[in-house]
C-alpha cells in the first residue's frame, strides 16, 4: 500500500508513469516478493497469497506476520523463504 502512495507521489513530482514501471519491474526483479517465494516454495497456494495481500489493505502488518496468523505459514517456512531470498 506504501508504494502506491509513494508511485502516486513520484508520479505528481515529475516522474513519468513509465519511468515508474521501469523502476517497479527492476525492483520486482531484484527482490521477489515473499508470497511468490512462498508459492513456488509450495508453502502457500496463489488464492492463500491474493488473501494475505488483501489483509495488508485493512490492516499495517507485514505479510509473513499475516500468512503465519492465519495458518498459510509457519515460522520455520518464513524463515526458510526469506533466507532463500536472500540468496538471490
Amino acid at each position: 500500500m506504501y508504494a502506491q502512495f509513494f508511485g502516486n507521489y513520484l508520479l505528481s513530482h515529475g516522474i513519468t508513469k513509465e519511468q515508474l514501471m521501469h523502476a517497479m519491474q527492476e525492483a520486482n526483479n531484484e527482490h521477489p516478493k515473499l508470497g511468490t517465494l512462498a508459492m513456488h516454495a509450495g508453502y502457500m497456494s496463489a488464492s492463500e497469497v491474493d488473501r494475505v495481500i488483501i489483509m495488508q489493505t485493512h490492516e499495517d502488518k507485514r505479510f509473513g506476520e499475516l500468512a503465519i496468523r492465519e495458518g498459510y505459514l509457519t515460522e520455520a517456512c518464513l524463515l526458510y523463504t526469506s533466507d532463500a531470498a536472500d540468496e538471490l
